[in-house]
C-alpha cells in the first residue's frame, strides 16, 4: 500500500480513541488502548506472528 495512503489512514484512525464515547466503550469491554505509529504497529504484528508461528510449529498444527 502506498505510504501516503497508510499515513492518511493512520492519522484518521488515531483520532478515533480521542472520542470520549469510544474510550468509555472500550474500557467497558476491558480493552486498553496502546497508540502506536505505523512502524511500531508493523513491528508488533511481526512479533505476534513470530510468536504464533513458534507455537503452531511446536504444536505441529497443520492446515486442514
Amino acid at each position: 500500500m502506498p505510504s501516503g495512503v497508510v499515513d492518511l489512514l493512520s492519522a484518521r484512525i488515531s483520532r478515533i480513541p480521542a472520542r470520549r464515547e469510544v474510550r468509555e466503550r472500550l474500557a467497558d469491554l476491558g480493552s486498553d488502548l496502546a497508540p502506536r505509529t505505523v512502524d511500531e504497529f508493523a513491528a508488533f504484528i511481526r512479533q505476534h506472528l513470530d510468536r504464533s508461528g513458534v507455537k503452531v510449529t511446536a504444536a505441529r498444527i497443520l492446515p486442514a
